[in-house]
């Protein structure tokens, strides 16, 4: 779902690089050797997972921490749960799901801007955990305006006023194309997709995070920092992340491009034997969504880009913690609010 635009910058010092890496790498096959591990095994803590938002049922996730020598943990339906809303302890959180492989903890407890989250949670067995958080309070988008490139791209210039003037503040870009079938906008995230018996879609490269950011310094500046001798770090910002140092306390605009693809409706067998005018296309729209963070949010998502971008299994390169507030645990309690736009994307921009 991570758009991926790599450049080869210097060829004969990757060459290099892989010939280092593959005389490396059989020096490790051919020196392989089963060893019994006998040193001490961390004690298991729990893990809790939520993202608390405005207008959206409070879910958490408890699980618990597992060595290396275990596949995965367990997630549980037998823990205590509290939640609290400005130190307001709220009617207790149910288990939903106690017999599925995710269960989970469900309330529905009124969050609003500005709100004091905290979550208690106690299981038999482990040390009890606590996490804080503060609902941040929305970023609307005020307009996007768009223009047409030689390419077919959409040069879009995302407008919105920094959420909370004088105080940092931390954001997510999210943007994707939709198509309408049989009454129902769907986006698709693999080659071809199945909707009923009506229609055999063929989605044309369509993404959960569908936009190139080249020329958008807020959204480039957040990885800069961030250096990989195993792969470059361009275009590490899968996620969309950013925060407000460029543009503190005013309105911005930011700089995307979307290339919107055309999708044909291929339940006719012969549809490709079809005039181009005459084939049937789905109206088509992209999908914006800025979503502000809670600082706990904006942490956990850019030292996961990073785990993620380094190669959680890779010998090659130092394991890099995730980021966690959750006190005597693992995990990550974030707040959020969220704001969308749509633009309709007529025939005539859409592009094979």
């Amino acid at each position: 779902m991570i758009n991926k635009f790599k450049m080869i910058q210097d060829s004969k010092f990757k060459i290099g690089k892989y010939m280092v890496f593959a005389m490396a790498a059989g020096l490790f096959l051919s020196c392989t050797k089963a060893v019994d591990f006998s040193g001490d095994m961390p004690e298991p803590r729990l893990v809790v997972n939520c993202f608390v938002e405005p207008d959206s049922i409070v879910r958490v996730f408890v699980s618990r921490s597992w060595p290396v020598t275990e596949s995965q943990g367990e997630t549980f339906a037998d823990a205590t749960v509290e939640l609290y809303i400005n130190d307001v302890l709220q009617p207790p959180m149910q288990a939903v799901n106690a017999e599925t492989s995710q269960p989970s903890y469900v309330s529905a407890a009124e969050v609003r801007e500005n709100d004091r989250v905290k979550l208690s949670v106690a299981r038999e067995g482990f040390a009890a955990v606590t996490a804080e958080t503060v609902v941040p309070p929305a970023a609307p988008i005020l307009a996007i305006d768009t223009a047409r490139l030689g390419d077919g791209s959409l040069r879009c210039l995302v407008r919105l006023n920094d959420a909370q003037p004088g105080t940092p503040n931390y954001y997510r870009l999210c943007a994707w194309q939709e198509c309408l079938i049989d009454g129902v906008w769907k986006n698709g995230f693999s080659d071809t997709a199945y909707f009923g018996d009506q229609y055999h879609v063929w989605w044309n490269s369509v993404n959960n995070n569908n936009f190139n950011y080249d020329r958008e310094p807020a959204l480039r500046v957040e990885f800069e920092d961030v250096t990989s001798d195993i792969v470059g770090t361009s275009d590490l910002n899968g996620y969309g992340i950013f925060s407000d140092d460029l543009f503190d306390s005013r309105e911005y605009a930011l700089n995307i491009t979307i290339k919107p693809k055309i999708n044909y409706d291929t339940s006719d067998g012969d549809w490709w034997e079809t005039e181009l005018e005459n084939r049937k296309i789905f109206d088509t729209r992209y999908v914006f969504k800025l979503v502000a963070l809670s600082p706990s949010a904006y942490r956990y998502l850019k030292s996961l880009t990073i785990f993620e971008h380094n190669g959680e299994d890779s010998f090659f390169v130092e394991p890099l913690p995730v980021y966690s507030n959750i006190a005597g645990g693992l995990g990550i309690l974030g707040a959020c609010r969220t704001d969308t736009k749509i633009i309709d994307i007529p025939r005539h921009l859409l592009t094979e």
